[in-house]
């Protein structure tokens, strides 16, 4: 057994195992049977290659609902491992998935291999929109792409098929036998969009893909368009170049060749861009809303905390009022005071000080009363005059501030 029919052995192997595990399918291997039939096709003999819409008629002749197409591409000395899966009935690819790297063991053939079917069954479709457009995918054939061609075709089908916006179907060998037939073909091996329009049409498709790789200045440059069968108006395009040196690099340029072909027309993606900005903007005034509400609310916060403080305030004035108020009603004033009697018991006049305040005086051998506010404290001093001459004899009392008493004598003797 070769390398790569033991690789494919492998990878088939791997494949079956995984549907055989998966709940979603039943597997039954029919690869002799497949390349038994198509050992018949004229076709086949010729280019060893097969379309998607072939497997479909063969699918449905064996009785299956679905089948699982591997294959194994060989570019840069590395292996490409690649597999679809095609629904018989509408010959749609449904999902895809590869691998790809130096395949240098069993061991990492293996791994490869692994990946490839656990994506396959892993990685579920998107979902197609309710009004997803069929397109064939067509890769030219010429010398500059015979290594890579099957790995581009391969991207530009996963690509639209993931996109959700397409329903993807490889073409490219019934392209090539169609325009085999066309004179101008024969002569040139060139085509235009129109002719390619017409197969778009002849094979039930609403846009055709097609792709062509080129060797330009040393580097591969790999260009494609997007064709509207019904108008043969190119829609969209997309193309890219660079040195292609690995398998990585291959996959780079394919990868992005896909995705930005499988984005739509240029005026579906106007369109996005639109509802997007539109959807931005939205999202903008909304946060703009929101954050205006946060703002506001803090806002009424602290009206409610400064009403709040207010209402303490007042409540605490509406306290004192009333506290003054009992004092008035249990003193008869409405600034309460206290009684401060002076004896004399000298046969001097004394002048009667309290703190700052001169109260008046006391004649010897008499008494007097003052009436302070409580309000005041300090010391109470009598001090002996005589005119104008104080004399050094000082009798003093200090009244603490906020006294509890409401009378106090103080004798002179």
């Amino acid at each position: 057994m070769g390398d790569d029919e033991g690789i494919n052995k492998v990878l088939g192997n791997k494949l079956v195992t995984a549907i055989a595990r998966s709940e979603e399918y039943s597997a039954v291997e029919r690869t002799a049977a497949f390349l038994s039939e198509l050992g018949k096709e004229q076709k086949y003999q010729r280019t060893g290659a097969v379309d998607d819409d072939e497997i479909s008629r063969l699918g449905k002749q064996f009785g299956v609902q679905y089948v699982c197409v591997a294959a194994v591409t060989e570019a840069f000395n590395e292996k490409y491992l690649s597999a679809r899966l095609i629904n018989v009935e509408s010959a749609q690819v449904e999902r895809t998935a590869s691998s790809s790297g130096a395949i240098q063991s069993l061991e990492n053939l293996v791994s490869a291999a692994n990946s490839v079917s656990d994506n396959l069954l892993a990685n579920l479709e998107k979902g197609t929109l309710s009004n997803s457009k069929k397109v064939a995918v067509y890769v030219v054939k010429n010398d500059a792409g015979k290594d890579i061609g099957r790995v581009l075709g391969d991207k530009l089908v996963a690509g639209f098929t993931n996109s959700g916006r397409y329903i993807a179907i490889e073409r490219t060998n019934s392209f090539l036998s169609q325009l085999s037939k066309e004179q101008n073909y024969q002569q040139s091996g060139a085509v235009d969009d129109n002719e390619l329009s017409r197969l778009g049409k002849q094979f039930g498709v609403e846009y055709v893909c097609v792709a062509d790789i080129s060797d330009v200045l040393g580097e591969k440059y790999i260009s494609a368009r997007l064709i509207n069968v019904e108008t043969a108006e190119v829609v969209n395009s997309y193309d890219v170049g660079g040195p292609m040196i690995d398998m990585n690099s291959c996959l780079k340029m394919a990868n992005e060749i896909a995705q930005n072909l499988a984005q739509g027309t240029f005026e579906e993606q106007a369109q996005d861009a639109r509802i997007k900005a539109e959807k931005e903007a939205r999202l903008q005034r909304e946060q703009a809303e929101r954050e205006e509400q946060i703002k506001q609310q803090k806002e009424e916060e602290l009206r409610r905390i400064e009403q709040q403080q207010q209402i303490q305030e007042s409540a605490e004035n509406i306290a004192e009022s009333i506290s003054e108020l009992v004092n008035v009603l249990t003193t008869g004033s409405a600034n309460p005071t206290y009684s401060i009697t002076v004896y004399n018991h000298k046969n001097s006049t004394y002048k009667i000080h309290f703190g700052d305040n001169m109260l008046g005086y006391v004649q010897g051998g008499r008494w007097h009363t003052f009436t302070v506010s409580k309000n005041l404290y300090g010391t109470l001093k009598a001090t002996q005059s005589n005119g104008y001459i104080l004399y050094p004899t000082v009798y003093s009392y200090s009244i603490p501030q906020q006294t509890k008493s409401t009378n106090i004598e103080l004798h002179i003797q």
